[in-house]
């Protein structure tokens, strides 16, 4: 297995070679969307674009699963660019976009700890 790793903003995304099996729920797509992480104060989306997916073959899309502590289970059965785009699809440049290979993958929403000693999901 290809070694592959990738960061867009708070967003870490990791290669790996076994499925992960503590899977809390499915993340469903909104629209033709799917979204790995949303930026809770200036609206952006880091996400997947698919064209229709309505009209696509379940085994033909990517698939996100939440597991604990800000943590997802992604596969992706073709490559596919992790796009950083606003509610309507368009790019905010403040991020590039980047091609994700075919393959099974640890995604991690950047946490911080606090001068309180909690530890929170970065806001952005």
């Amino acid at each position: 297995m290809k070694v592959f790793q990738g960061r867009q903003g708070d967003v870490l995304i990791t290669r790996i070679s076994a499925p992960k099996t503590n899977i809390r729920k499915k993340v469903e797509f909104k629209g033709n969307k799917l979204i790995l992480a949303y930026g809770e104060t200036t609206g952006h989306h880091h996400a997947l674009v698919v064209a229709e997916p309505e009209q696509k073959e379940k085994n033909e899309l990517p698939q996100l699963w939440e597991l604990e502590d800000d943590k997802y289970y992604l596969t992706i059965p073709k490559e596919i660019e992790l796009e950083h785009i606003t509610e309507d699809l368009q790019p905010t440049g403040d991020h590039d976009k980047f091609l994700l290979p075919q393959g099974d993958y640890e995604v991690i929403i950047q946490r911080n700890l606090n001068l309180q000693g909690e530890i929170k999901r970065v806001v952005d």
